[in-house]
């Protein structure tokens, strides 16, 4: 019997824009060129899945990939520090805060995003767009780097400081 996570999940939608679903991309890396995904119907290595976390079924889908449910607690919990853990068979989690810059918000109401490398493979789990993971995208439509999940973890971080030290720069020259 194929194992539950490798099995397709019916809630996982074709198109990423249809019905709202929790995966809001999908890239394959490893073989030249990373590649978007149009249709995610397993969990696959050397893939970075970008998941909305407050949306129904990611716990599901996250239990049946075989990540623990204490872990999937804390990926969908409202209130998060900064954080690392190592999950052990060189998985990790990082939790990462940003600054808010969604319309409508205040910045100091940092916004996380949770990492999760598992499996030869990262997730990336947010409630709120987030402007770096944007960047990101479209560089990877565009067929820029990054051209690996190191480089993808690494474009992250800076993407996130990028965003804390642009916010710094303007706050420092219009106070």
């Amino acid at each position: 019997s194929m194992p539950m996570w490798q099995r397709s999940h019916p809630y996982i939608q074709e198109n990423p824009m249809r019905d709202d679903p929790f995966i809001l991309d999908a890239w394959q890396f490893g073989h030249g060129k990373p590649r978007q995904i149009g249709h995610v119907d397993a969990y696959d290595e050397n893939c970075w899945f970008h998941c909305r976390r407050d949306k129904a079924g990611l716990a599901e889908w996250l239990g049946d990939i075989g990540i623990q449910l204490s872990l999937v607690d804390l990926l969908v919990a409202d209130d998060t520090r900064s954080h690392f853990q190592d999950l052990g068979d060189g998985n990790f989690l990082l939790i990462l805060r940003g600054i808010n810059q969604n319309e409508d918000d205040e910045p100091d109401d940092m916004i996380s995003l949770r990492i999760v490398y598992y499996r030869n493979s990262l997730i990336t789990l947010r409630r709120k767009p987030f402007n770096g993971i944007a960047n990101i995208q479209r560089q990877l439509e565009a067929g820029d780097e990054p051209d690996t999940l190191a480089e993808l973890l690494v474009s992250f971080i800076d993407e996130i400081n990028l965003q804390i030290e642009r916010f710094l720069v303007v706050r420092m020259f219009t106070s």
